[in-house]
């Protein structure tokens, strides 16, 4: 399977499902924001890093988003045109 991870965290809240996805077999892609120099999972095998999350829902089998803020429009945009996705969703953080 191959996975999409959207760190939205700055800890990396992400990188413990990621790790267990490349444990698993899976193809991990691993989008984290550049905003503080922090770049979790920098070095282990498996983790391919990149800079732009949306160009890789095509190639994903599964998106996952750690967090309910900055992209959730833009991934509802995918969402409704069947990429598959686990996380919040607007609705869902509307709520909160």
């Amino acid at each position: 399977m191959k996975v999409l991870v959207i760190e939205m965290e700055d800890a990396g809240c992400g990188l413990d499902f990621v790790l267990r996805c490349v444990a698993a077999g899976h193809k991990v892609r691993y989008f984290k924001r550049k905003e503080n120099n922090v770049e979790p999972g920098k070095g282990f095998p498996g983790i391919e890093h990149i800079d732009n999350w949306a160009t890789s829902m095509k190639w994903a089998d599964l998106v996952f988003q750690t967090g309910n803020d900055q992209f959730l429009p833009r991934i509802g945009v995918f969402q409704k045109a069947g990429v598959k996705f686990f996380g919040p969703s607007q609705a869902s953080a509307d709520l909160e």
